[in-house]
C-alpha cells in the first residue's frame, strides 16, 4: 500500500507541477500516459461500476478525475499539487 502511495503521489506531482514551458514542449496526455496508471491502481474503487465507487469519484475519465467526487471539491488541481485534494489524501494517514 505504501509504495503503491508513493506511485500515485509522483504521478499527480507530475502532472500538477509541468511548467508551461515543459508543458509546450511535452503535452501530458491523460489517456495514454495517466489513465492506465490510475486504471491499474484506482479503477476498481474509482472506475465506471456505479456499484463498486467509493466516494462518488471517478478517475477513469479525465473530466470526471479533475471534476472530484461527493466532497464537492475538485480532485486534482492543475499546477498546484498541494491545492489537489487527490494528492492530500494520497499522502495522508
Amino acid at each position: 500500500m505504501h509504495s503503491l502511495r508513493n506511485v500515485l503521489f509522483l504521478l499527480v506531482l507530475a502532472w500538477a507541477f509541468l511548467s508551461p514551458a515543459i508543458a509546450a514542449e511535452h503535452k501530458v496526455d491523460f489517456r495514454r500516459e495517466i489513465q492506465p496508471i490510475l486504471s491499474e491502481h484506482c479503477s476498481l474503487c474509482h472506475g465506471a461500476d456505479p456499484t463498486s465507487r467509493q466516494a462518488g469519484l471517478r478517475l477513469d475519465v479525465e473530466s470526471l478525475a479533475w471534476a472530484g467526487g461527493d466532497s464537492g471539491l475538485p480532485a486534482i488541481s492543475p499546477g498546484s499539487s498541494a491545492a489537489s485534494n487527490l494528492v492530500q489524501r494520497i499522502d495522508s494517514t
